[in-house]
């Protein structure tokens, strides 16, 4: 179960205590916890971190950077156990969230980083093509999309590379025509999620089945993001090669035929590091 809390920054002192003990009971409760960090002071998500951490569960305590911390607090907090989340609109720069991974509890949590813009020519501080290959080599999870900016794709292989044999990863969300570049892009240890729109024809069948393999031989996979429209035996198929099918909403005809796919698809686990916050963002 996900988790987000969300509140008025300005409390006065009673208030702030009752959300202090609003936010431990959360921690105690629930099997994954989000918070923005600018709606919570540090004392209280560092406490909150170190109670979650001291349960010693599977869970993942995620903190979604807005800005508001500086990088001593984040590495204070990744450091405990949490999952740090930002994007270039934050307007880190890559030594920053280097130092933020580098600062982490081995073996529990990670420093994801989401990139929407430009890779060249920026004018803030957001890492480029370089900086992020920086990032990713030192352990740093890269999204990428090409909803709003275009990608090329062979500029990316490299740095899904160094992502893999850092033992983080490149999770590369595209949008538009198949490109036969996503078949390098996964073998070089990328995880790749696609919007059924993409699939023009049963002909891309090959390529598709080419990259939920190479995807497995690297240890990730081919996400489907499924709208309506798409046909049944092509969603089985790719189904049965592998790739994890995600259903935008609920099939409400039970007589449909893709009942028992959708059923089967509750049933495949998504690695939480395999996706941005939310198993579905296309």
């Amino acid at each position: 179960m996900h988790t987000e809390l969300k509140d008025n920054h300005m409390l006065d002192t009673s208030e702030n205590t009752l959300k202090t003990f609003a936010l431990l009971a959360t921690v105690e409760e629930n099997a994954v916890i989000t918070v923005r960090d600018d709606l919570y002071d540090f004392p209280m998500l560092l406490d909150a971190v170190k109670l979650w951490r001291r349960k010693r569960t599977k869970s993942r305590f995620r903190l979604v950077d807005s800005g508001t911390l500086n990088i001593v607090q984040l590495e204070w907090l990744a450091a405990e156990g949490a999952d740090i989340y930002t994007n270039d609109e934050v307007g880190r720069n890559a030594q920053d969230l280097e130092s933020i991974q580098k600062g982490k509890t081995e073996g529990h949590s990670i420093t994801a980083y989401f990139h929407s813009g430009a890779l060249e020519n920026r004018e803030d501080s957001s890492p480029d093509l370089s900086g992020l290959k920086n990032m990713g080599a030192n352990g740093v999870y890269i999204h990428l999309s090409n909803r709003d900016t275009e990608r090329d794709l062979s500029e990316l292989i490299s740095l899904a590379d160094l992502c893999q044999r850092a033992h983080s990863r490149l999770v590369y969300y595209h949008h538009k025509d198949l490109d036969p570049a996503l078949f390098k892009l996964s073998r070089a240890g990328a995880w790749i999620h696609i919007s059924d729109k993409s699939i023009k024809s049963p002909d891309e069948m090959p390529l598709l089945i080419d990259v939920i393999r190479s995807a497995h031989a690297s240890g990730t996979n081919l996400v489907l993001h499924v709208g309506e429209g798409m046909e049944f035996p092509i969603l089985k198929e790719l189904q049965k090669a592998g790739a994890v099918l995600r259903f935008k909403s609920t099939l409400i005809d039970y007589r449909s035929p893709l009942r028992a796919l959708e059923e089967r698809s509750r049933k495949q686990r998504l690695d939480p590091r395999a996706y941005y916050l939310f198993p579905i963002l296309l």
